[in-house]
């Protein structure tokens, strides 16, 4: 293990790549109803916008610093949020493709590139099987955050895929991803 490296690739994710993901899709959704905990969420503002983007270009450029297939991995990471957010494609609108999205990018890509990176060969032999297992468990949870959200969602006309499969179906999904996983 490369400790540097992973200490800078667990600072990258967390203090700007996650957060910025966060931001820029509380940006774009504009909850009004209860999210996260928050009874009444606070508008987002165009400020919001702006630092989800200098957190993204912030990501980028550190990331440089590890590797290119780790900087590449980011860049693909950011495109996919921003895609899965953004109003003219809103990827999170189509249930599966918004869950495969997920399922790849916050599961297998983060895996695979958090391996490479922290490896102090850098390899490019990443495991498969962890890297599907983190898929399953990141599409085990991720339905379960859209339970709360379906009245929101359908006046935002997104089908999430939690609306899709209804409430009962989407624990017996979670459920059956997280075996899966186990």
């Amino acid at each position: 293990i490369n400790w540097r490296s992973a200490l800078f690739v667990f600072l990258i994710l967390h203090l700007l790549v996650y957060p910025s993901s966060n931001g820029y899709n509380s940006y774009m959704d504009r909850d009004e109803t209860p999210i996260g905990g928050l009874k009444k969420p606070l508008q987002p503002t165009k400020e919001l916008f702006y630092i989800s983007v200098i957190m993204d270009v912030l990501a980028i450029a550190f990331s440089v610093f590890i590797d290119a297939v780790f900087s590449l991995g980011i860049l693909l990471y950011i495109l996919a949020s921003r895609a899965y957010s953004y109003r003219r494609i809103r990827l999170k609108k189509h249930p599966i493709t918004g869950f495969l999205t997920v399922f790849f990018f916050q599961g297998a890509l983060i895996f695979f590139i958090v391996y490479h990176a922290a490896d102090a060969s850098k390899t490019l032999n990443v495991p498969f099987l962890p890297c599907l297992i983190s898929s399953l468990l990141i599409g085990s949870i991720y339905p379960l955050t859209q339970i709360y959200q379906h009245e929101d969602d359908k006046k935002d006309g997104v089908v999430s895929m939690s609306y899709l499969i209804g409430k009962k179906g989407t624990f017996i999904f979670s459920m059956l991803l997280f075996l899966s996983a186990t």
